[in-house]
């Protein structure tokens, strides 16, 4: 498993994440370690990595988190060194929530706003700057459309989308969002 990384990034410095969030070498590396899992692992390690803990930012970084445990689908986007907008699919509904460091292990969950109140699937949220993130997601009760809406960070947690786009109108399956700037994202999504 190593081996193919090595040779395939032959001279370029490289880190594994492992499951407590932390980084190691690839020498150190070792299949148990290998699952981000929970919120430690997640949420912590992706704005450990993306920000550092001084919260300077130094890299860009995609998360990504099967579910399995309390949701079939969940999307976290590090929104500044200490929080991150997390927005999941529960009994078909999607929903988001600001999630913040509180304390050197600690994590605090706001309360749960609403994506939509529809039947949801394939949600993937992008951070846009420190108070702003972007949510896609597939709306069953709209012919199964790619749809997005901008979420704020409020004193309260995140807000549900303010309006929302169709990107396309027809009937859609995975998606994924990513900043271009603190104003533009792009979606992409299997119409297939």
């Amino acid at each position: 498993f190593r081996g193919g990384f090595a040779a395939a990034l032959r001279g370029v410095a490289g880190s594994f994440m492992q499951s407590d969030g932390g980084r190691t070498p690839g020498e150190g590396f070792c299949g148990f370690k290998a699952g981000l899992s929970g919120p430690a692992g997640g949420v912590v390690g992706y704005s450990r990595t993306a920000y550092g803990r001084d919260g300077a930012a130094s890299a860009p970084l995609i998360g990504f988190d099967m579910g399995g445990t309390s949701t079939d689908e969940l999307s976290v986007a590090a929104l500044d060194a200490g929080s991150a907008a997390a927005c999941w699919r529960r009994s078909s509904q999607g929903r988001c929530a600001l999630v913040e460091r509180s304390g050197a292990s600690s994590l605090t969950v706001s309360a749960e706003s609403v994506l939509s109140g529809s039947s949801v699937r394939y949600v993937s949220v992008a951070a846009l700057d420190s108070q702003a993130a972007v949510a896609c997601y597939r709306d069953d009760a709209n012919g199964g459309a790619s749809t997005c809406g901008r979420l704020l960070r409020g004193s309260g947690g995140i807000s549900a989308p303010l309006g929302s786009l169709v990107v396309y109108p027809g009937s859609t399956t995975t998606h994924s969002v990513a900043r271009l700037d603190p104003y533009a994202a792009v979606a992409c999504y299997d119409s297939s």
